[in-house]
């Protein structure tokens, strides 16, 4: 697959690999910007790791900043949100299992995304 860039009304994605077993993007946040809080209806695994920038990461209940080079893995059911602060941030994200971006539950969406 040839990488492609998808915008979201947050920032963008770069799809690199699409498919099963394994789906990997890069995620650019746009500073000040968020993903939906959100979680998933099909088993899928979700690694997140800090390529630039600091990120706000909310995993159930739990919320931490991350940095370059740190990571963090998303389970399956797991409430999750990434965030930018006053800068950009580009996150790698491999996903695991079975992938299908209209899986997604929109918890809270800045965007009105249901």
């Amino acid at each position: 697959m040839e990488a492609f860039i998808d915008k979201r009304p947050w920032g963008w994605e770069r799809w690199f690999v699409s498919g099963k077993p394994v789906t990997v993007k890069i995620l650019h946040i746009d500073p000040n910007a968020r993903i939906s809080l959100q979680k998933h209806n099909k088993y899928r695994i979700e690694l997140w790791r800090i390529l630039s920038g600091r990120a706000k990461v909310t995993l159930g209940q739990n919320i931490k900043e991350l940095g370059p080079g740190e990571e963090v893995e998303v389970e399956f059911g797991m409430i999750h949100r990434l965030e930018a602060f006053d800068e950009p941030v580009e996150v790698l994200e491999i996903i695991s299992g079975d992938f299908d971006e209209k899986d997604i539950i929109h918890i809270d969406d800045d965007y009105g995304r249901t």
